[in-house]
């Protein structure tokens, strides 16, 4: 907390790489990093007021289960890059 109504949060994800030993390289993990931002201010009687940020420096990435799935290696059907920079508002009021 920075004062009685401010307070924020960062925080990173690692994935570490990893390798298989099934013979093939396109089944191996490419690791990756991703940092959140998370800020709130409390109006006190009105409520409290949080901005989330997701993937802060919107890094592109493909995700653990896309990158080692043997199907998504094969075919494809499950190959996707993981999400982008996301923002999240939320107002918070307790009754």
């Amino acid at each position: 907390s920075f004062t009685p109504v401010f307070s924020g949060r960062v925080q990173a994800s690692r994935f570490l790489d990893r390798e298989f030993d099934d013979g093939r390289d396109e089944t191996d993990f490419e690791g990756y990093t991703q940092i959140d931002v998370i800020g709130s201010y409390d109006f006190e009687q009105y409520g409290e007021l949080q901005l989330g940020i997701q993937n802060l420096f919107d890094d592109n990435y493909t995700t653990y289960f896309s990158q080692a799935s043997s199907q998504a290696v094969t075919n494809g059907s499950r190959f996707f890059q993981g999400r982008g920079r996301t923002y999240n508002l939320r107002w918070i009021k307790e009754f």
